[in-house]
């Protein structure tokens, strides 16, 4: 399954009405200012899986790479993790502030859940190897440090675009005003928490060559998910 931010909303509003069943009727509008009916937890979740589907994408991960010399190296599209998950949520409650049983739940929902879905329907594809052919490449936090920075920027950019979208959190109640001060001044919280998981990606990487090249070869390359 390709990550888009259509599947990544599905599958989290998924979780989301499994552990909060009641929450699939509820419905808000204001026709006043021309806000139309919708299910306020599903527009947040849209607008968060929105903004992590596009920066994902837009990432690049390098990784340790060594083998032969048999160029160029084929990569095999690899299954990844965010071993970061877990300490991106503890991050995201202590910077909010939130607190109690169903902080922790809701957490777990909105900044884990758009993580696990990238891993449940994406693959991470490196590029060509033009200097190991047949080898492995290890992809890490380690190798990704500047990663961090790279992504909280993109989504300090493209949270509010996203949520802004959704016509339903302007300000005032006003679908093409930009995003309440209440829920923007969590946007940076957010960010920084899907980022500090994203830097955390970890993979192993096939690499398939070509010219049967016995000398030893070592290098980095860089991938991207879909």
């Amino acid at each position: 399954m390709a990550i888009t931010p259509a599947n990544l909303t599905a599958a989290v509003y998924a979780t989301h009405i499994a552990q909060y069943p009641d929450s699939v009727t509820a419905s808000r509008s204001n026709p006043a200012t021309g806000v139309a009916p919708h299910n306020p937890s599903y527009e947040l979740i849209s607008g968060l899986c929105s903004a992590v589907s596009v920066v994902a994408k837009q990432l690049t991960w390098l990784d340790v790479s060594s083998g032969t010399a048999d160029v160029p190296g084929t990569p095999v599209p690899a299954n990844f993790t965010f071993p970061g998950r877990q300490a991106a949520i503890t991050q995201f409650l202590a910077t909010t502030g939130w607190a109690g049983r169903e902080a922790s739940r809701i957490a777990n929902i909105l900044i884990g859940g758009p993580l696990d879905q990238l891993a449940a329907q994406g693959l991470l594809t490196m590029q060509s190897h033009l200097v190991v052919g047949t080898g492995t490449g290890i992809v890490s936090a380690a190798n990704n440090t500047g990663l961090v920075a790279t992504a909280t920027s993109l989504l300090e950019t493209q949270l509010p675009a996203a949520l802004q979208a959704t016509g339903v959190f302007g300000l005032n109640d006003v679908p093409a005003n930009p995003i309440n001060p209440v829920l923007a001044a969590l946007l940076p919280a957010y960010a920084s928490a899907y980022a500090s998981a994203l830097a955390t990606l970890t993979a192993t990487v096939t690499y398939v060559g070509v010219t049967g090249n016995p000398a030893a070869a070592a290098g980095t390359n860089p991938g991207s998910i879909a």
